[in-house]
C-alpha cells in the first residue's frame, strides 16, 4: 500500500527502475493505491520461493530472524530445504502437512463444532457475554452440562492443533 501525496512520484520511480515489474496497480483515492509488484534479487530467498512457484503467506523480521510462511508444493519441498540449509543460515524448518491436519481436525465431531460455531456466534466467548451458557442451552434444548461438554471438547482439539502444529511456527 502506497499512502501519501508523493506517491505517484514513487509509483514513477519504480516503474522506470530496472527489474521492478508491477503486476498490479490499484487506485484507491487520489493519493493511495495498492501495488503488487515483483522485484527479484537473486539468490534470495524470496527469489527461491518466486522460483519455486510457492505463495508467501508472511514474512516477518523479530530481532534479526527472518520467519516466512509459505505454500509450496509437496514435490518442491525438499529441493526448498536443500536450497536454505546451503544459502542461509538456516535455524529452523517446519513442514505441516494438509493430510496430518485433516486427520487432527477429524477428531472434531461435526456436533461438537457446531455448538461451538454456534456458542461463538451468540457470543458465549465475547466479554462482557452476550449470552450465557445457561440461556444458551435452553434455547438449544440441552442440557448447560451437555453444550460444555461439546464446547470444551471442541475447544481441547482445537488446543491440541493449534500447540502441536502451529506454535513453533510463530
Amino acid at each position: 500500500m502506497i499512502l501519501g501525496k508523493d506517491s505517484r512520484n514513487l509509483i514513477d520511480e519504480l516503474k522506470n527502475f530496472k527489474g521492478v515489474k508491477i503486476n498490479k496497480l490499484y487506485c484507491l483515492d487520489e493519493d493511495s493505491f495498492v501495488m503488487d509488484f515483483i522485484y527479484p534479487r537473486y539468490n534470495s530467498v524470496s527469489s527461491l520461493f518466486y522460483d519455486t512457484n510457492s505463495i508467501v503467506i508472511s514474512h516477518r523480521i523479530v530481532d534479526g530472524i527472518e520467519k516466512w510462511k509459505i505454500i509450496a508444493s509437496s514435490s518442491m519441498v525438499s529441493h526448498i530445504l536443500e536450497k536454505l540449509e546451503n544459502t542461509t543460515n538456516l535455524i529452523d524448518f517446519k513442514e505441516i502437512n494438509l493430510k496430518k491436519l485433516e486427520r487432527l481436525l477429524d477428531k472434531l465431531t461435526d456436533r461438537n463444532l457446531s455448538f461451538l460455531k454456534i456458542a461463538h456466534k451468540q457470543g458465549l466467548f465475547d466479554y462482557p457475554k452476550r449470552k450465557t451458557l445457561l440461556s444458551l442451552s435452553k434455547e438449544l434444548g440441552i442440557k448447560p452440562n451437555t453444550l460444555l461438554y461439546h464446547i470444551r471438547k471442541s475447544e481441547s482439539s482445537l488446543l491440541e492443533i493449534l500447540i502441536d502444529e502451529y506454535y513453533s511456527l510463530l
